[in-house]
């Protein structure tokens, strides 16, 4: 998923909308796949620095540390995550026998809205 489900970013109704389907399959596959003892889960991340959008030559490593730069005051903890803390949060899930069908939001505080200003 992404925190774009849940926050309102002009210019990325494609991305916040395929996100969103992918929210909602992940709870139609856990009622699906409850019965045979299948746990599906989503998680929400907030804007974690990762080399895909270099690769992909949407930015350049300047770029994208600026823009992770401009982005983290809008986080309640000040930060951006990190690819590792997303990696618990996966862990979490996994271990967590008893949870399905649910979207883990792990997103520094960014879908809580705090302005600025």
């Amino acid at each position: 998923g992404s925190v774009h489900t849940r926050r309102a970013y002009p210019g990325a109704s494609p991305y916040a909308a395929t996100k969103g389907a992918t929210e909602a399959l992940s709870k139609v596959l856990a009622a699906e796949l409850g019965p045979q003892q299948i746990r599906v889960g989503c998680i929400v991340p907030g804007a974690v620095p990762t080399e895909i959008n270099i690769r992909a030559g949407l930015f350049t490593e300047a770029q994208h540390k600026a823009r992770m730069d401009a982005i983290a005051p809008y986080h309640a903890l000040g930060r951006v995550g990190t690819e590792e803390e997303i990696a618990e949060a996966a862990e979490y899930l996994v271990r967590a026998e008893w949870t399905t069908g649910q979207s883990l939001v792990v997103d520094g505080g960014l879908s809580l809205g705090i302005s600025p200003f």
